[in-house]
């Protein structure tokens, strides 16, 4: 008959299904933030624009050969979003601010991108705006998803 199991055997074995179920522990690249994100102004009118800034920030210990930044409005919104404007970024699809291809950033090198959205004619509420990065270096590949990475607040006019 096999001799069960011992406590501290268990706790070990769970302990190791969580971690491989979570995806293991974090490195310390992962706990550093690539991008932050943010708005020209809290609160825009009907008709009104913001401008929404991503700046990516290579944390990594080798130069960035490729990267992909985005920015766009989340789903639900209170408006209807319509990219106007971009600056170091271009339109992709619908209404998405990206940026991307082949580079050569350093370590601790920036890059920054701009996108002007106008809101619809109607509507109120707090809308967010996603944003992405996703990054290759000889350290490996990094893709990073901010949901609601920056909110603003659409007022009527």
């Amino acid at each position: 008959m096999p001799r069960p199991l011992s406590r501290p055997v268990l706790t070990a074995l769970l302990l190791a299904l969580v971690a491989t179920v979570l995806g293991g522990p974090a490195t310390a690249q992962a706990d550093t933030p690539p991008a932050v994100f943010s708005a020209n102004q809290a609160v825009v009118p009907n008709g009104g624009a913001v401008t929404i800034t991503e700046t990516w920030t290579n944390t990594r210990s080798s130069t960035v050969t490729f990267l992909w930044l985005g920015i766009h409005p989340a789903a639900p919104h209170h408006t209807t979003w319509t990219l106007v404007s971009c600056s170091n970024c271009g339109r992709w699809g619908d209404n998405d601010a990206t940026a991307g291809g082949s580079s050569s950033i350093p370590p601790g090198g920036t890059v920054t991108i701009a996108a002007t959205y106008r809101t619809g004619d109607t509507g109120q509420g707090v809308d967010a705006f996603d944003g992405y990065s996703y990054s290759e270096s000889a350290d490996g590949n990094l893709s990073t998803l901010v949901p609601a990475a920056v909110s603003v607040t659409v007022a009527a006019s």
